[in-house]
């Protein structure tokens, strides 16, 4: 015996039959269009919001990428970092500086001299320290300290600054 309701009511096989089987929902009853109809109202109700929201926001709808079904598509990701140096300014602007520079400097002092001179441009820190070996490298400045640990490393203008402007 079952118990389902505390100890006054229980259930046997028999007495339960009845009960289950008016409990089962056909799949003939589920109006399946009906719900089909209902989440697609849902989702235009949203995308009207959504285009409402860019109205206000002053932006056409219609210049914003959409899906098949006209829903708003998010833009790949290298359109979000639009707003970086692009390529070959970061190293003409770092060239720059280094030429303004005199004695031993960090890239710490060459991130502040970007921010300065250069206030619209993104550094990536991965990005300056790139172009700083490639300097090295190049011989446009002269690793005076190497980096080791926490310790940062120290430049200064190399002997035979390279004067080119491409990469």
């Amino acid at each position: 015996m079952i118990s389902l309701f505390g100890p006054k009511l229980t259930l046997t096989p028999l007495t339960a039959a009845p009960i289950i089987a008016s409990m089962k929902i056909s799949y003939d009853k589920v109006d399946f269009d009906k719900l089909k109809e209902d989440a697609e109202r849902e989702h235009r109700l949203d995308i009207e919001a959504i285009e409402r929201v860019r109205r206000l926001l002053g932006k056409s709808a219609s210049s914003l990428p959409t899906d098949r079904n006209g829903a708003p598509r998010r833009a790949p990701k290298n359109k979000l970092r639009s707003a970086g140096a692009g390529k070959g300014k970061l190293l003409r602007a770092v060239r720059s500086i280094v030429k303004a520079k005199t004695g031993i400097f960090t890239r710490y002092m060459i991130e502040e001299s970007l921010q300065k001179e250069f206030p619209e441009m993104i550094v990536k820190r991965g990005s300056l320290k790139s172009v700083l070996k490639r300097l090295a490298d190049d011989g446009g400045i002269e690793v005076v300290v190497p980096p080791l640990g926490r310790r940062h490393a120290q430049y200064r203008r190399g002997k035979s600054a390279p004067n080119k402007e491409d990469d």
